[in-house]
């Protein structure tokens, strides 16, 4: 057979598996019975079908992984909210283009040596991205090695530039003087730098055992032996291959385990050098202004914003998905999330010992998890009216953020209002100053908002809330200051 003829056999071979049509034998075709010469040439047409569509799957999955995890350049519509002249690519490529001249990614140094996670989270929302990438940050931080920086992968878009979120160390920014750390690097020097032969690659799994890490290791734990190995390990291009389990993994991040790393990352450059991108702080210079219409914007420019914004509590309500969340939550007596779980924080959660007396009934623990996971209106209120008359007793503004809408939002402003705080404000109303890149950032918009407030009440079994918490510790904040439903 010449080589020429092949692609035509293919060709012909493909076209004859996907069709019914057999060619008429007048001896066969007599006969009472099935040919055994069509058995034949039907097998052959499903054994080619059957290829076809596993060839045809393998090639999916390969792109996929191609263009949509490896590039960063590869963006989903923005929600219908958006402005419909505006994509979401045209900032992308205007970060990328910033990103590239920074120096760590414009002038790599020969000695620089670099980590890719690339089994890092994905498929979610930003908060529990958020959570893994401070602690990958430090990780690569403590090994001297740069961090590559990957898109977030997100359940609202395919991928998302970092940047479009964050500023800072953690996606590149340069370290607080004194500090010589290796500054994250983008996926474009990674795959310059580190050509695949280059790449020593290993499985997360493989490692955890090896430095005698298990499922009930405590973080800091993870933290120290995965540093020391990183740091001690000759290659100058690891990559953590795309296969679970995460270095930190989900139940650990949320977990009490968590709290042995609250040393490293109370003091870490990650977390006191933590930035949001220059959209988050112009989308929060418009959302101060609709909070408070005499709001007067820095002279000199938006900036970092780390003052308090005395007299504003910041009230974080889940609605919407998240009631079948805090069932789940029952069921499997989960405590709060994360940093919400701090011993020196006010609040407390013990799924074990609701305010009950006597024989804990399955209403007791319902009723228990409703309170703190899914409060109602009448209970936002008098837990509001309990901390202020408590301690914090100046609060003059209430800023709202919430998933939730329609009636049940009128109703809960109109209750707060008649309770005695005026002046209320939602996310929804600030979402509705927001314009183009503003609106995907709405989320981070809040979270400084809460940040900053002279009060925090949170939902404690929400990652948003424990992001919040870290930041606002982070930044020296009155943990008294912190309070959960």
């Amino acid at each position: 057979m010449r080589w020429a003829a092949v692609p035509g056999r293919l060709v012909r071979l493909v076209r004859d598996a996907f069709t019914t049509y057999e060619p008429y034998d007048p001896y066969y075709d007599a006969l009472p019975f099935r040919s055994p010469r069509r058995r034949a040439a039907r097998r052959r047409r499903w054994f080619v079908r059957l290829l076809v569509l596993v060839l045809a799957y393998i090639l999916g999955i390969v792109l996929f992984r191609h263009l949509l995890i490896r590039s960063p350049r590869l963006y989903l519509p923005l929600p219908h909210n958006v402005t419909s002249g505006w994509h979401m690519s045209t900032t992308a490529r205007e970060l990328e283009a910033q990103v590239a001249l920074e120096p760590q990614n414009a002038h790599p140094r020969h000695d620089m040596r670099y980590v890719h996670f690339a089994n890092a989270h994905k498929n979610s929302g930003l908060n529990n991205i958020l959570q893994e990438v401070v602690l990958l940050a430090e990780l690569a931080r403590q090994s001297r090695r740069a961090l590559v920086v990957r898109p977030f992968l997100m359940d609202r878009w395919a991928a998302m530039p970092p940047q479009v979120f964050l500023a800072g160390p953690v996606v590149g920014g340069p370290f607080p003087s004194g500090d010589s750390s290796p500054r994250a690097v983008s996926m474009d020097t990674w795959e310059k730098e580190c050509p695949p032969y280059k790449v020593h690659h290993v499985r997360s799994k493989t490692i955890s055992t090896l430095l005698g890490l298990t499922d009930d290791s405590e973080g800091v734990e993870i933290m120290d032996r995965w540093a020391h190995w990183l740091s001690h390990l000759d290659h100058t291009c690891v990559e953590i291959v795309h296969v679970p389990p995460l270095v930190f993994d989900f139940p650990m991040v949320v977990s009490p385990r968590v709290m042995s790393l609250w040393d490293t990352m109370s003091t870490s450059p990650i977390t006191t050098g933590f930035e949001w991108s220059p959209i988050v702080v112009r989308a929060v210079e418009k959302a101060l202004k609709v909070i408070n219409p005499s709001y007067t914007p820095s002279k000199s420019g938006p900036a970092r914003g780390d003052k308090v914004i005395d007299g504003l509590a910041a009230l974080h309500i889940r609605r919407g998905d998240f009631e079948g969340h805090c069932r789940f939550l029952q069921s499997n007596m989960q405590s709060y999330n994360s940093w919400n779980l701090m011993n020196f924080l006010p609040d407390s959660f013990d799924p074990n010992r609701p305010p009950t007396r006597g024989t804990l009934t399955e209403d007791d623990l319902t009723l228990h998890y409703q309170r703190h996971c899914w409060p109602s209106i009448a209970q936002i209120v008098l837990r509001l009216r309990q901390i202020t008359r408590g301690g914090i007793n100046n609060i003059r503004q209430v800023y709202v953020m919430t998933n939730g809408h329609g009636e049940w939002l009128e109703q809960l402003v109109a209750a707060l209002r008649q309770a005695g705080w005026e002046n209320v404000v939602t996310s929804a109303e600030v979402q509705r100053v927001l314009i183009d890149e503003e609106s995907v950032v709405d989320q981070a918009v809040d979270m400084e908002i809460a940040r900053r407030a002279e009060l925090l009440i949170g939902n404690g079994f929400s990652s948003l809330t424990s992001n919040v918490v870290l930041l606002r510790l982070a930044a020296r904040n009155d943990p008294s200051s912190i309070r959960f439903w």
